[in-house]
């Protein structure tokens, strides 16, 4: 791996992708130097876009990843290249490791559950849960742009 891109990683905690307005990358420290880039554009990327802003996506499997991951896309405007995105990709373990980091009570269990109520991270048992639908009081409890969720059944 290319010492900037294992730098960028290190410091990040995360990819960086570059692509252009149909998704096409142009630059991704994921992928080896000599790799293709693949077109995509996930719902997360298509909103960021149309909306103009900053978007956080829902949990979805990433083209070069192969596995499930969120990013932080970034819409962004270069003169000499128009409209561009630029996505800073996490996969679901690095998040987890975050929540763990934080040295909850044992009896505690943390979690991270994107828009449509899927958890994408879990202090506790996370190869079982991620990816996986959200019990509907944790969903209940976790709706909105920030929300902390009161002691529940099992998630």
């Amino acid at each position: 791996m290319c010492v900037r891109r294992k730098k960028a990683k290190e410091l990040l905690g995360a990819e960086i992708i570059l692509k252009d307005a149909n998704g096409q990358q142009l630059i991704n420290t994921r992928a080896g130097r000599e790799s293709p880039l693949p077109t995509s554009l996930p719902p997360g990327d298509r909103k960021a876009l149309e909306m103009n802003t900053i978007v956080v996506s829902d949990l979805f499997t990433g083209a070069t990843a192969r596995r499930p991951i969120i990013s932080v896309n970034v819409p962004i405007t270069v003169p000499s290249r128009g409209r561009l995105l630029l996505n800073a990709s996490v996969q679901t373990s690095t998040l987890s490791e975050l929540i763990r980091s934080n040295n909850l009570p044992d009896t505690w269990t943390a979690a991270i559950v994107d828009g449509q109520g899927v958890i994408i991270a879990r202090s506790k048992d996370e190869d079982r849960f991620v990816s996986r639908k959200a019990a509907a009081d944790l969903q209940q409890n976790t709706r909105g742009p920030t929300r902390l969720a009161r002691p529940m059944s099992s998630c």
